[in-house]
């Protein structure tokens, strides 16, 4: 009986550690990409205020 528990147990740490180490390769995938797209939304905020700002600026000044 011992046995079996025994299998069992290294069977289900067998199964637990494939799916932490699949669901780690997905958040790896899943957070790689939401920096490409957090990068790109700042890169869009940036040229959107520096284009705010100079329109402001060039407002002001005419």
């Amino acid at each position: 009986m011992q046995w079996i528990d025994q299998n069992v147990k290294t069977d289900i740490s067998k199964v637990g550690y494939y799916v932490k180490l699949k669901l780690h390769k997905l958040c790896r995938k899943i957070c790689s990409k939401m920096s490409l797209g957090i990068s790109f939304l700042f890169l869009f905020f940036f040229f959107f205020f520096f284009f705010a700002l100079h329109y402001l600026v060039c407002k002001y000044l005419d």
